[in-house]
């Protein structure tokens, strides 16, 4: 386990790491109550109580108390009770203020609630939480039970066939200017919330930036401290001729500018023409 309280972790891959101490202690790659780890990825990791019915082992990957994940893979963490990805709550000498950003989450799995990521305190935003799972069938994506989730993209996290809650299991907080499906209820849950597909480049091959005409896209809320996505692409800008200014995708990455990538144009006429020689 990498401990940290302070400094700045950059371009770090930790992988099949495992906890230590009781079997209430939290596991396996980073426990983190300050700092900043940043363009990482913790992948693999697992708790070593994990099988002992009378342990809870939370987290395998990342458990935050304080400080900031930014632009960071989470993903094939096991072999937990909660939270095998992310772990987010009041830890050891802090107030539950930690912040998940930009964050490419998938392929973990946990026995119960939050596959992806658990969090009862502190800020998930401009996430993709994506082929999680719960071997319970609930939160396979998210648990949430307080904070602030938003401007992020959970999906297809489970089965909604078997559990309306598999993608996201819901119980308190603010979940706003999200993407899941199936649509989540409850008190602190927004009115600015997609269903439906994402629209995603090609996610049978792990490619989950997004296509043009996603819905993810121009329809996150403005944070001004998020200058950047998960590929370190600026953020936010114009990706749909429809905004008239910049304004932020839902998820990790930003799509392309309206000015960037292939050539597109649009021709207007009145009258019939039978060639572009006489455009």
């Amino acid at each position: 386990v990498i401990k940290m309280t302070g400094g700045t972790l950059v371009g770090t891959r930790i992988t099949h790491c495992s906890s230590e101490g009781t079997a209430s202690g939290f596991g396996g790659g980073v426990y983190m109550t300050g700092g900043t780890i940043r363009n990482s990825r913790i992948l693999n990791n697992f708790t070593a109580a994990y099988g002992d019915a009378t342990a809870f082992r939370r987290c395998a990957g990342l458990a935050i108390g304080a400080g900031l994940a930014d632009r960071c893979e989470i993903a094939g963490n096991n072999k937990c009770t909660y939270g095998a990805g992310v772990w987010m709550d009041a830890l050891k000498n802090t107030s539950g203020t930690g912040i998940l950003r930009n964050c490419y989450i998938h392929d973990n799995t946990s026995q119960r609630e939050g596959g992806g990521v658990y969090v009862s305190k502190g800020t998930v935003e401009h996430c993709t939480i994506v082929g999680n799972s719960s071997l319970d069938l609930l939160g396979g994506g998210l648990y949430q039970g307080g904070g602030t989730v938003r401007n992020s993209i959970i999906y297809n996290n489970g089965d909604p066939a078997k559990d309306a809650k598999c993608n996201v299991n819901y119980a308190s907080g603010t979940f706003d200017y999200n993407v899941s499906t199936p649509a989540v209820s409850g008190t602190g849950v927004g009115a600015n919330n997609l269903t439906g597909a994402p629209g995603f480049a090609d996610a049978d091959h792990g490619d989950y930036t997004l296509a043009t005409g996603s819905i993810a896209i121009d329809s996150a809320l403005v944070i001004e401290a998020v200058t950047n996505d998960y590929a370190g692409a600026v953020r936010p800008k114009r990706g749909a001729e429809t905004s008239p200014e910049a304004i932020p995708d839902r998820g990790a990455w930003e799509a392309m500018g309206i000015d960037e990538g292939e050539f597109r144009c649009s021709i207007s006429y009145t009258q019939p023409v039978s060639g572009l020689d006489e455009l």
